[in-house]
């Protein structure tokens, strides 16, 4: 258990961050979010 448990953090906040990087994009993409850059 203790050698997949890093793994799983990996993954599990890979995946977080992943779909947070969608979400800005998106986000930015769309409205510009209010921003210049």
């Amino acid at each position: 258990m203790t050698s997949l448990s890093p793994i799983f953090v990996f993954f599990a906040v890979a995946s977080i961050w992943v779909t947070y990087l969608w979400m800005e994009a998106f986000l930015w993409w769309t409205g510009k979010r209010g921003y210049n850059f």
